[in-house]
């Protein structure tokens, strides 16, 4: 599980994950989570979605299609899956989350999805995200842009570039 510095975990989180994970063995198990201190919920998942198994193909279309697996904060991951992971990189600071779930998700055969709310996602006021200096808007431009081309990358490995199995965003 990864809790950023200013952010925290709700008190039921580890119960909840591990009582899920004594029942059946998930490679991700994903959550909700809410936007402190305005209390709203930061990218729901859809109800459709809700506690539901999750095939492959399916977590690639919402990788791409949503916002809902962009982050890292609200999941909870099988070490096996996350070890040697290579998309770590600390010179990127804007869809950092994003890259690395490129590579963890590739890896994911099967994941749950449940509506519990166990991530409290602190807004900081002072994120490079939250910054107007033209210097920092070309930097995560340029960062977003390496983001896509690797999005790309993956979009070749899991057979989704061809007109046949082309994903529409």
């Amino acid at each position: 599980m990864f809790v950023d510095s200013d952010d925290y975990i709700d008190h039921k989180a580890v119960e909840t994950l591990v009582n899920i994970l004594k029942i059946k063995k998930y490679d991700v198990i994903r959550f909700n989570g809410i936007l402190e201190p305005i209390k709203q919920l930061k990218n729901p998942y859809k109800k459709n979605f809700i506690e539901e198994e999750i095939d492959k193909y399916k977590i690639y279309e919402l990788l791409i299609q949503t916002k809902v697996l962009n982050n890292l904060c609200f999941s909870i991951y099988n070490s096996k899956i996350i070890k040697n992971i290579k998309s770590f990189d600390e010179k990127i600071s804007n869809c950092e989350d994003y890259l690395v779930n490129l590579e963890i998700l590739t890896k994911v055969d099967k994941m749950l999805m449940i509506e519990d709310i166990l991530y409290h996602y602190v807004i900081n006021d002072k994120s490079t995200t939250k910054n107007n200096s033209l210097k920092v808007i070309k930097k995560n431009i340029n960062e977003q842009l390496f983001v896509y081309k690797k999005l790309f990358d993956y979009l070749k490995k899991w057979n989704m570039d061809d007109k046949d199995n082309i994903v529409q965003v």
